[in-house]
């Protein structure tokens, strides 16, 4: 949770030129400032520091797909400086809003204990996933002394492997594993959207394989359906163990009624 407050808040530059639309707008200013023209003049602003700060990102092309766009990614500080290029209010409105966000980032990592079964789902994975890590430092550490027995090695591996085990087991319950996922869970990991009837296509393919997909925990609905690894793979090219890589497991078509 600490290395979320030490991370600092950024501002891409698509969001940068958003947020000076939005303002311009509450401001009664028509004037829309254009991306390519805010990218053309950071160098100005920013002198040769400005390449530092460039990069690309994947972007939803509104067709289903995904296109590449080249951006800037600024902390607060280069942000403010942008801003400033504009004029003196909005450069105090992007610290105020950057402060805001700093401020927010902080209070949720205040908040220790999980407050929701969906919460403490999330904390257990994520302690999975570090158990994980120590267990693998471990052995490392292990391999390296000739003196300790193979049982002991043994019973190191078999702890590695139980942590494995119980951590996938978390992410199918969750929704978002090898076997199923749910719509949120693909589009948050994918950056695609589906639509609002995204999920009748994956429903239709159950219905004509007679496979009942599970119920998932959802933060947003309470219950969200978690779909078959084949049905995604079959409409819509989506390979579940690539997107959520978790070794070992095997996507596969589930059994009427639910998980195998």
């Amino acid at each position: 949770m600490n290395a979320i407050v030490e991370m600092p808040v950024m501002m891409t530059s698509l969001e940068l030129v958003d947020f000076i639309n939005d303002h311009r707008r509450k401001q009664d200013d028509d004037t829309v400032l254009r991306h390519d023209h805010f990218m053309a003049k950071v160098p100005k602003v920013l002198g040769e520091a400005a390449p530092k700060f460039m990069g690309t990102d994947l972007y939803a092309n509104g067709t289903g797909g995904m296109i590449k766009r080249d951006i800037y990614r600024f902390p607060k500080r280069e942000s403010c400086l942008m801003a400033m290029s504009y004029s003196y209010e909005l450069q105090a409105a992007v610290f105020d809003h950057m402060t805001a966000l700093e401020e927010r980032l902080k209070q949720g990592a205040s908040s220790q204990l999980p407050q929701t079964y969906i919460e403490a789902l999330e904390h257990l994975l994520e302690a999975k996933k570090a158990e994980q890590a120590a267990i693998g430092e471990r052995d490392h550490a292990i391999a390296t002394k000739a003196q300790i027995s193979r049982t002991r090695e043994a019973s190191a591996m078999a702890t590695a492997s139980a942590a494995s085990r119980k951590a996938r087991q978390l992410e199918q319950e969750l929704g978002r594993g090898t076997r199923h996922a749910t719509i949120i869970a693909v589009e948050k990991a994918s950056g695609r959207k589906f639509g609002a009837q995204g999920f009748r296509p994956l429903q239709m393919w159950c219905k004509a394989h007679d496979v009942t997909p599970p119920k998932v925990p959802c933060p947003r609905y309470g219950k969200a359906v978690s779909w078959p690894a084949d049905a995604w793979r079959e409409i819509y090219g989506v390979d579940l163990g690539e997107l959520f890589g978790a070794e070992g497991a095997t996507a596969g078509v589930l059994p009427p009624g639910g998980e195998a």
